[in-house]
């Protein structure tokens, strides 16, 4: 089957943000794929990278929080501007690899920059 991608604004996963700007019905989202699955699930809202699972029918799967790709500088809690490319296919034994490489604005070159690089957990179709 198909890679299932969630994509979604608000985080699943608990303690991602303040409980007042949750998604108020996280932890029924988090029951309905733990009983039907999903391979990713990406989400945005809170402005900062953000690596966590959550339990499914098959596993632990990643969920990966999308930082804000228009802070212009590093402020505070925040990053400079960076975003996520991923790259999903099958390896030889048919299972998904999904890697992450995280783009960064590093304002002293003016330029983007590869800040790190993931692999996360392959499923086997």
């Amino acid at each position: 089957g198909a890679c299932r991608v969630l994509i979604l604004h608000h985080p699943v996963t608990e303690g991602a943000t303040p409980r007042r700007k949750a998604l108020d019905d996280r932890r029924e989202l988090r029951a309905l794929l733990a009983e039907t699955g999903v391979d990713l699930v990406l989400h945005g809202h809170t402005h900062r990278s953000v690596w966590a699972e959550i339990d499914t029918i098959d596993g632990p799967r990643p969920v990966v929080g999308g930082a804000s790709a228009s802070h212009p500088q590093a402020r505070g809690r925040y990053r400079p501007a960076r975003y996520n490319l991923f790259s999903i296919d099958r390896d030889a034994a048919g299972a998904w690899t999904i890697d992450v490489e995280v783009r960064e604005f590093d304002p002293e070159a003016g330029d983007l920059k590869t800040a790190e690089r993931r692999r996360l957990s392959p499923r086997k179709p």
